[in-house]
């Protein structure tokens, strides 16, 4: 009989001792599973987090996209416009720079007109001033003429010059009209 109950306080004993085991092991089950919590619940919050972060990113790439968009359309928009200009400018640089070489043109054979004028105006001084006589007779001066005041000036060099230097913007200013009419019925180019 003692031998069993020598047998029982031993099983007592590893029941006991089972018991504080499993209890450890519940203690620190318990623990564990409050620390696995703990570094859920932190993991969980970061991944909360960076989602948020995440989300304004997205709103954000969201926002900048749509801006972008618009300010290509506006950027396309003003570079049509720019090029319709762009257009316009160079059809008329063409038409200026054909009136200007039918400017450039008209206005050589004015300055070629005008040599010979001054030519003609030098030779006639000349023949004036050798023979005053004789350049009147063969140069009859119009009544109605602004050259009717030298009927009563002295034939003079300097009076001669001047009323020559008079009847030759006269001329010029003839021709000017007749290049302002030229130019005003200038044709653009084809």
């Amino acid at each position: 009989m003692q031998t069993q109950c020598s047998k029982c306080i031993h099983y007592q004993n590893d029941i006991e001792g089972l018991q504080q085991e499993l209890h450890r092991l519940r203690t620190s089950n318990i623990r564990s599973q409050g620390q696995l919590e703990k570094r859920y619940k932190e993991k969980l919050n970061s991944l909360s987090l960076e989602l948020s972060l995440l989300k304004d990113l997205s709103k954000e790439y969201d926002r900048y996209k749509i801006d972008s968009e618009n300010y290509t359309r506006e950027m396309n928009a003003v570079l049509i416009e720019a090029k319709s200009k762009l257009e316009i400018l160079q059809n008329k640089l063409g038409t200026l720079e054909y009136e200007n070489s039918k400017l450039t043109r008209r206005c050589s054979e004015l300055e070629d007109i005008l040599f010979i004028l001054e030519e003609q105006r030098k030779s006639n001084v000349n023949t004036f001033l050798s023979d005053p006589l004789s350049y009147s007779n063969n140069n009859p001066i119009p009544e109605n003429s602004n050259y009717n005041r030298f009927n009563n000036e002295l034939y003079t060099e300097d009076s001669i010059e001047n009323s020559l230097q008079l009847k030759h913007k006269k001329k010029i200013g003839l021709l000017n009209l007749d290049t302002s009419s030229d130019t005003s019925t200038i044709d653009s180019p084809k």
